[in-house]
């Protein structure tokens, strides 16, 4: 049997709902939102999983909290084996750090010897094509400058289990090429991946198994193709029924 990489159990998570310009100070008042409801998950050697759903189902939220960035509430996880992040590319670097403190300050957070990162230093100057700018505060950089650093750190570290929040595009046209490029050779070099996307053809391509959410609950999980004709046909259904309320409502 494969070994087990990720694991998370019965996940649930609410954050308090401030949805009025006094939510911040009415919090109990307000009430909680819930964004994940008893979600469980296993991910295994070997296999490559999409999270998929609409907006707000819970995506971006689950990945975090399996990267161990946000908290649950209640519900445990348990990794066995080093974690990569790729989302929220360019945010949390250090603005007054040059690319290069940048870098091996990253590399040294995702768990490298500083050693290591150094060595690793020409590759990453290299890709992320910042030349003399890499010895340059960061504050300076566009955001895309921002994104391809972070890029090239991220995707030099060859990590266990990878987890991606949408496939990444950075830059101009041939640099997203490059980096796409890229991103597909570190999937292949990952023991295991989490993709979390709304790109069908992506997911296809990259993914063995899917696990719809819907609400903060998973709404099925199995085979990708299975997964994705159930979400497909879900999601046509209410648009449907959402255009014959509107011609409902136009006619009443």
């Amino acid at each position: 049997m494969s070994k087990l990489l990720l694991k998370a159990d019965n996940i649930t998570l609410s954050y308090p709902d401030t949805t009025n310009s006094f939510g911040l100070f009415r919090q109990e008042a307000m009430g909680q939102t819930l964004a994940l409801d008893n979600v469980s998950l296993e991910l295994f050697e070997g296999e490559n999983l999409a999270l998929i759903g609409a907006n707000g189902s819970g995506k971006s939220t689950l990945l975090r909290v399996l990267a161990q960035i946000y908290p649950p509430n209640s519900g445990r996880v348990a990794s066995y084996g080093d974690i990569q992040t790729l989302f929220n590319m360019g945010i949390g670097m250090k603005q007054d750090l040059t690319g290069r403190q940048n870098a091996v300050l990253m590399g040294m957070i995702a768990g490298r010897p500083r050693q290591e990162v150094l060595e690793m230093l020409p590759e990453i100057i290299e890709f992320s094509e910042l030349g003399s700018v890499f010895d340059q505060p960061v504050r300076t950089y566009s955001r895309g400058m921002a994104m391809r650093l972070s890029f090239a750190v991220a995707t030099s570290l060859e990590p266990e289990i990878l987890l991606i929040d949408e496939w990444i595009g950075a830059g101009d046209e041939r640099f997203r090429t490059k980096a796409q490029e890229r991103l597909a050779d570190m999937v292949g070099g990952s023991r295991g991946f989490i993709l979390a996307s709304h790109n069908v053809s992506i997911v296809k391509q990259y993914c063995h198994r899917a696990i719809w959410l819907n609400g903060g609950k998973v709404a099925k999980e199995g085979p990708v193709e299975e997964v994705l004709r159930a979400y497909i046909e879900h999601t046509h259904l209410n648009k449907e029924k959402n255009r014959e309320e509107v011609d409902a409502e136009n006619f009443s």
